[in-house]
């Protein structure tokens, strides 16, 4: 009798491991995410496949864990034994947001497939999604980033990037993007004029001068016709920029049904500012006349406006040239995309410029 139960156990074993390792060998190895994580945490994630039944495997030193996750977010947690931790398999959605001090980095690479991406809430320095080109949702908040690079990310519709001290957020090339949180930010111009897709916007906690909010104001997409588009300058009556916010013109917005208002309460902001935007033939007319692009050396601007101010930031946002006239040198740079900041005596616009090699 002992004998039979001894056998059952073992055969009970055997098929527990044949499972094991048969789950293990349809997990798709080659398709990965790596993080970086703080030893003896507990780790939480929210997971998402891009078919039922799709097997994914966490590595964590020599501890494993095979699962079997669908279309539906599953939420699993995880002991971290050593620093690196990486998930194989087939995830289009990957949720590691509020893991606060546990995740030090990320790294995607492995995954240039990824949809949905939420990591807000962690000890992340840098954020590298250059190959992540098929994202729809990302949610990058509460980072401490210093810049944010999504001009490949073309079919990007939801961008949160809350609480993190951006100086220039270039949002041109995201044509379907419908949501856009970029509150917190250090943001002294901002320009979604290429976002015809646009109805959310929350820009509160920014820098924004008076007439950088007119401006933003006449670049918001004309919902007329649609559902109402929602902006949020300010959070409360209490905000400090409360000043600057009713100072601006807010009835360009709602001309093209967009409903200004306070975050926490949702109660329309009176503005008191008089301000006209610029026909689409004049915003035209400041880009074409930004010449050569691309440039080698001195670059150029005519306007039927006085030129208030060029800046020129590099795709991290940082400084690195800047004039007060109808021309800035810009042989110093290397070759690469820059961002121009043209201030006129009305008007501002930001447009890529090409410096190519002498």
């Amino acid at each position: 009798m002992k004998q039979r139960i001894l056998l059952l156990i073992c055969f009970v074993a055997f098929l527990a491991t044949t499972a094991d390792i048969a789950m293990a060998q349809d997990v798709n190895m080659k398709r990965y995410i790596k993080l970086s994580v703080q030893m003896g945490q507990s780790l939480r994630f929210r997971l998402q496949a891009e078919r039922d039944a799709t097997k994914i495997k966490i590595a964590n030193g020599t501890t494993e864990k095979i699962l079997s996750i669908g279309t539906q977010w599953s939420l699993e947690e995880f002991d971290s034994s050593a620093t690196e931790l990486t998930i194989y398999g087939d995830l289009s959605g990957f949720d590691c947001g509020a893991n606060y001090k546990k995740i030090v980095a990320l790294d995607l690479k492995g995954n240039p497939q990824l949809t949905f991406l939420s990591c807000y809430n962690n000890s992340l320095t840098a954020l590298d999604i250059s190959t992540n080109t098929e994202l729809l949702h990302l949610d990058c908040s509460n980072l401490g980033l210093r810049s944010l690079d999504i001009s490949k990310h073309v079919k990007l519709s939801v961008l949160i990037c809350s609480d993190n001290p951006f100086k220039l957020l270039d949002v041109s090339r995201n044509t379907e993007l419908t949501r856009l949180d970029c509150d917190g930010n250090d943001l002294k111009s901002l320009d979604v004029s290429k976002n015809t897709k646009l109805s959310y916007l929350d820009c509160r906690r920014n820098l924004f001068s008076s007439e950088a909010l007119n401006d933003l104001y006449c670049s918001l997409p004309d919902r007329n016709g649609k559902t109402p588009g929602k902006i949020y300058p300010l959070t409360d009556k209490q905000d400090k920029n409360a000043d600057v916010v009713t100072a601006s013109d807010a009835k360009n917005a709602r001309n093209k049904k967009w409903e200004v208002q306070y975050y926490i309460g949702l109660e329309d902001i009176v503005s008191t500012g008089k301000y006209t935007c610029a026909t689409a033939l004049e915003e035209n007319s400041i880009t074409s006349l930004i010449y050569p692009n691309p440039v080698e050396d001195m670059l150029y601007v005519r306007s039927d406006e006085a030129v208030v101010s060029i800046t020129v930031y590099d795709m991290q946002g940082v400084e690195v040239a800047a004039a007060r006239s109808g021309q800035v040198e810009l042989s110093h740079l290397p070759a690469g995309v820059y961002l121009l900041k043209l201030c006129t005596s009305s008007h501002t616009k930001t447009v890529r410029v090409f410096k190519k090699k002498p």
